[in-house]
């Protein structure tokens, strides 16, 4: 995958769309690819792989003292599900939440919300919000919640 990313990033680009948003219309891949070759060169595309792929997280998650939620796709093709699990068995007392569908990111406003929804509700449970402080009360939850980390390991 490196070697096609740096020596023809315009199909590179277009394979590493099929993995984070499998299924798109043509017109939704066209638009992420082309998005990636403008957002980075073929190198500084590489290089994040080789970083994504690369990176040890272990110790870093064993130290989290904080409520988690893992969240993670039970299709995705970018980041296979194995590595969701893993990352959960990690962290102490961490939750995690299987996804159904393959796309690596929220493909709509809908799916997002599903995801704010599965945030808010973890956040709920583990009393770290108060019932009338989710996301659609941002400004509320702002002076209730220290820290929301999302990270894409």
């Amino acid at each position: 995958m490196l070697s096609v990313v740096r020596s023809h990033w315009e199909i590179g680009s277009k394979v590493l769309t099929d993995m984070f948003i499998p299924g798109a219309s043509i017109e939704e891949t066209d638009a992420f690819a082309k998005n990636q070759r403008e957002s980075a060169t073929p190198e500084v595309a590489a290089g994040y792989l080789e970083l994504v792929y690369s990176a040890d997280v272990t110790e870093a998650a064993r130290l989290i003292k904080a409520p988690t939620i893992v969240l993670h796709r039970q299709g995705d093709r970018a980041i296979p599900i194995a590595g969701g699990h893993q990352l959960a068995a990690f962290v102490p007392g961490a939750h995690f939440v299987p996804l159904e569908g393959r796309a690596h990111t929220p493909r709509d406003a809908e799916e997002a919300e599903e995801l704010v929804a599965l945030i808010d509700d973890h956040l709920l449970a583990d009393g770290a919000l108060s019932p009338t402080a989710t996301a659609s009360s941002a400004t509320s939850a702002a002076s209730e919640v220290q820290v929301i980390l999302f990270t894409d390991l």
